[in-house]
């Protein structure tokens, strides 16, 4: 299995359905293609544009849940849902509910050097 997670640029993100999201802000309304706008109610990405899960974006977004300015009752949603994610694709995590973090942390770190080399900045841990 590879820890290496393809960078996904704002065009790619905003072109997902929102079912790859694990949360949507409910303030939007629906466009033509059945997504949320403005898409920045749109949350925490862990599936691709096929629906499939991906592994490294899933790591991120259970690392990134505890930093995110969402509403309590939002971020729980959103927990379940990845947490959910990751219990059928077989990831470890350890959730609480004021942290999230990863106890296997290769995944989280490959896809920063991935940042990096797509000329990213290192996400602050």
């Amino acid at each position: 299995m590879s820890y290496y997670a393809k960078v996904w640029d704002t065009a790619y993100v905003n072109s997902l359905p929102d079912s790859c999201f694990a949360v949507i802000e409910p303030e939007g309304s629906k466009d033509s293609e059945n997504k949320t706008t403005p898409r920045s109610l749109r949350h925490l990405p862990y599936r691709d544009k096929d629906g499939k899960v991906d592994l490294p974006h899933l790591r991120n977004a259970l690392a990134r849940l505890s930093h995110t300015k969402l509403s309590p009752e939002l971020k729980e949603k959103a927990r379940k849902k990845l947490v959910e994610a990751a219990k059928n694709a077989r990831v470890e995590t350890s959730l609480d509910e004021k942290k999230s973090f990863l106890r296997d942390w290769r995944g989280f770190v490959a896809w920063q050097d991935a940042c990096l080399a797509a000329g990213g900045k290192r996400v602050p841990m």
